[in-house]
C-alpha cells in the first residue's frame, strides 16, 4: 500500500478501500489513468520528500512495459 500512505496516515482505514478502488479501476484496464491520478494528486497535495516517495514509484514503469501502480 506505498502509494495509500502518501495520501492517508497508516492508522486510517480509509486507506483500505481507496487501495481496493484503484486495484479494481487497474484490473478493469485503467493502469495508465490510475499512475496519472497518483501524480495529480501528489501534485494537488505538494507532497515531497518521503510523502512524495511512494505516489512517484507506483508510477514507475520498466521501459516498453504498461503500467501497473503499486499501491
Amino acid at each position: 500500500m506505498g502509494a495509500a500512505w502518501c495520501f492517508f496516515a497508516k492508522t486510517d482505514p480509509a486507506a483500505e478501500s481507496w487501495v481496493g478502488e484503484r486495484a479494481l479501476e487497474i484490473l478493469q484496464g485503467r493502469a495508465e489513468q490510475v499512475a496519472d491520478t497518483l501524480e495529480a494528486h501528489a501534485d494537488a497535495a505538494e507532497l515531497d520528500g518521503q510523502r512524495r516517495l511512494g505516489a512517484d514509484k507506483a508510477g514507475l514503469l520498466p521501459a516498453g512495459q504498461a503500467p501497473l501502480p503499486r499501491l
